[in-house]
């Protein structure tokens, strides 16, 4: 596996925020979003699957954490990898992906957290009726409220709650317009807690 880090933190958005976690952070994305918060994606050193696991399992018992989050880059670019790591360690950890959705391959029976970039519509539609994803939309003006609202009102609303993320250069002033809209019952807005407590 091309992997760019693998540490312990605590997830700092969407409905896992605040859960204390083992990261694996894999290389590269099939995108280049100029708000990505992750520097050098494409960097990484080449890991055996038994070196990641004992990698993920050493800080788990350091840190007494058992919730494990896969992301990127984009991390589903490396599904043969990752089914043969989740086939290890699946009975030993809760895990959740990070994902952009793009990439159309069998769910692992894990969360996924999706947060579409392109295609918006179509990933909606892919994964809308799924009891393991939650929908998290980074939000830079009102015409990216009112997609997700037309989804929404288009569509079966998700299953579980849709995320509104502020981007976070301007978090204060999209937070202030995502509030004065009326919204479904189902969408609750997130920030990205880990950053404004400089743990990156």
């Amino acid at each position: 596996m091309k992997v760019n880090e693998i540490f312990y933190s605590f997830q700092g958005e969407g409905p896992f925020i605040g859960t204390r976690a083992v990261f694996l952070r894999l290389s590269n994305c099939n995108l280049n979003c100029d708000f990505c918060d992750t520097q050098n994606n494409d960097k990484g050193v080449e890991m055996s699957i038994i070196e990641v696991k004992n990698r993920i399992e050493k800080l788990s018992k350091e840190y007494n954490s058992n919730f494990l989050i896969i992301t990127g880059g984009e991390p589903l670019l490396q599904y043969e990898e990752l089914e043969k790591l989740i086939n290890l360690i699946n009975n030993q950890y809760t895990i959740q992906f990070e994902t952009n959705g793009t990439i159309n391959k069998p769910l692992f029976d894990v969360y996924y957290v999706i947060s579409p970039k392109i295609e918006k519509e179509e990933i909606f539609k892919r994964y809308v009726d799924c009891d393991n994803v939650f929908f998290k939309f980074v939000i830079e003006n009102q015409k990216d409220i009112d997609f997700i609202l037309e989804l929404l009102d288009k569509y079966n609303k998700p299953k579980n709650p849709v995320y509104m993320q502020s981007e976070f250069s301007k978090a204060s002033e999209v937070t202030s317009l995502i509030l004065k809209n009326k919204l479904p019952k189902n969408i609750k807005i997130t920030g990205q807690l880990h950053k404004y407590l400089n743990q990156i």
